[in-house]
C-alpha cells in the first residue's frame, strides 16, 4: 500500500515547507498580521474581563457617606456603614 508511505514523504517534508514558507516576503507578512491580530484580540478580551469586573464590582458595592439607606438610581437597596 503506498498511501503509508505517502504519509512519511509529507510528514517528513513539511517542516522544510513552513521553514521556506515563513522566510519568503508573503510568509513574514502573514505571521506580521497574524501576531498583529493575536494581539489585538487578546487586548480587547483583558479589556471586556476588565470591565465586566468593574461592572460587577460597582453592582456590589455599598454607599458609604451620608445617614440611613435608600434606593440607588437602579433600584437597589443602599445601606450605609459609618
Amino acid at each position: 500500500m503506498i498511501f503509508p508511505d505517502l504519509l512519511e514523504y509529507v510528514f517528513d517534508r513539511l517542516p522544510q515547507y513552513y521553514e521556506q514558507a515563513i522566510t519568503s516576503q508573503i510568509g513574514q507578512r502573514v505571521k506580521r498580521f497574524y501576531t498583529e491580530t493575536s494581539k489585538q484580540v487578546h487586548d480587547i478580551h483583558e479589556e471586556a474581563r476588565h470591565i465586566a469586573q468593574a461592572e460587577k464590582t460597582s453592582s456590589k458595592q455599598t454607599t458609604v457617606s451620608g445617614t440611613g439607606s435608600g434606593l440607588d438610581s437602579t433600584g437597589n437597596e443602599t445601606v450605609v456603614v459609618q
